[in-house]
């Protein structure tokens, strides 16, 4: 394994990766066994987060859906590990969110997500949901990528109880994720985080905790913290995303059943 894993570096030493971020390089290669497929390296400085990283590709090879990447292979060398997968092509939804400001596309949106993370609930927490992780391919139908600090329910935890926080985004973190509250993360803390991204698909890329938005000079961490936001969307979506958007997970719906169908309660009024 450490030889094709040393294969791979070679073949890929001098050329350009298409995405660079922390210890995480990610190159685009064309494989005779799998077609185009995305060539993912990460360093390793200890067995954490090597687990991390074998976790990933466990929970992603475990999916059959076309909501996520087929992941082909996990190798790793004595510092260095490789994940290649499925190279998805598209546009993240960070650069798409301003095509979605009318209620019904972001409902259909909002609906093909959750129709995805299903698979990974209740036993999966994504954890780190944001419009950078999700790829709209060009027939619309989105992909959700990077399973990286994914939670998985039925697994010993790789977070240290004493850490301040727990791995996040934290401008789409929900407040268990900010304050290491690990026993009340589940499906709900993605759900926190779809909240957020419905408001900005309704309000054309503007985060709903955005300090400048909101007028006061806190953080975005600090806004959800204190459940500070501001929405500014159609009324028959207004209670919906403020539900979402609870500061208490026990404040949000409290399975996915609910919200699935208050979604659809919506879209027949439109």
């Amino acid at each position: 394994m450490k030889d094709k894993a040393k294969e791979i570096l070679n073949y890929l030493e001098g050329k350009t990766p298409i995405k660079t971020g922390g210890q995480k390089r990610v190159y685009v290669v064309n494989s005779k066994k799998y077609g185009k497929i995305a060539v993912k390296i990460g360093k390793f400085d200890s067995e954490k987060v090597l687990e991390r990283a074998k976790r990933e590709t466990e929970t992603q090879t475990k999916i059959d859906s076309p909501y996520f990447a087929k992941v082909y292979e996990f190798l790793a060398t004595d510092r260095e590990y490789i994940i290649v997968e499925e190279f998805i092509e598209g546009e993240t939804l960070t650069k798409r969110l301003t095509e979605y400001s009318e209620v019904k596309d972001a409902l259909d949106l909002l609906n093909h997500l959750i129709e995805g993370l299903k698979l990974l609930w209740p036993r999966i927490v994504h954890r780190d949901l944001k419009p950078d992780n999700i790829i709209i391919k060009s027939n619309g139908n989105p992909v959700i990528i990077d399973l990286g600090i994914a939670r998985l329910l039925d697994h010993t935890s790789l977070t240290l109880s004493d850490q301040g926080s727990g791995p996040c985004t934290p401008a789409y973190a929900a407040i268990e994720q900010l304050t290491n509250r690990k026993t009340d993360i589940d499906w709900r803390t993605d759900q926190f985080a779809l909240g957020i991204i419905t408001s900005q698909l309704l309000m054309k890329g503007q985060h709903p905790f955005d300090p400048k938005y909101i007028g006061n000079r806190n953080s975005y961490a600090d806004n959800i913290m204190s459940g500070i936001y501001k929405i500014e969307v159609p009324k028959v979506v207004s209670e919906l995303i403020k539900k979402m958007l609870g500061k208490e997970p026990h404040q949000r719906f409290r399975k996915p059943e609910p919200l699935i169908e208050k979604l659809n309660k919506i879209s027949e009024v439109l």
